[in-house]
């Protein structure tokens, strides 16, 4: 290594990390319904028509938690929006074992003129590389 530090040899050969398989856009996110103000706030608030707003979000492990060792936490930016369903967290636990970045969807929060209103849901889309 230091070698390769003082420019005597070449790189290290990198590593090949194994692609894990899973189809993130499979897994459910639940409990919404506990952070219908945070999603209020991401989207600005609830529209005609509804949303389908793309975001970034972050699946973190919670081997802490007190209800379930295997839970995993949604966030958007430092809002969390929902949990894994119960056996799609094993799932993820599996396969990733450690916090990433994924692409999402925000759908519902409708309003229409008679004031009746939509909830918001969170969709996982796929996995940021």
């Amino acid at each position: 290594m230091l070698n390769w530090i003082f420019g005597r040899t070449k790189s290290p050969t990198p590593r090949a990390t194994k692609k894990p398989n899973l189809d993130i856009s499979q897994l459910d996110v639940v409990g919404e319904s506990f952070y219908q103000k945070q999603l209020d706030k991401i989207c600005g608030g609830k529209v005609k028509g509804g949303h389908n707003l793309e975001k970034i979000g972050h699946l973190y492990p919670e081997p802490e938690n007190p209800y379930d060792k295997n839970a995993v936490a949604v966030y958007i930016a430092q809002h969390q929006v929902g949990h894994l369903k119960k056996e799609d967290a094993i799932k993820f636990n599996k396969a990733f074992g450690r916090a990433i970045a994924v692409d999402l969807v925000i759908v519902g929060g409708w309003q229409d003129k008679n004031g009746d209103e939509g909830h918001y849901g969170v969709k996982l889309v796929d996995v940021i590389e």
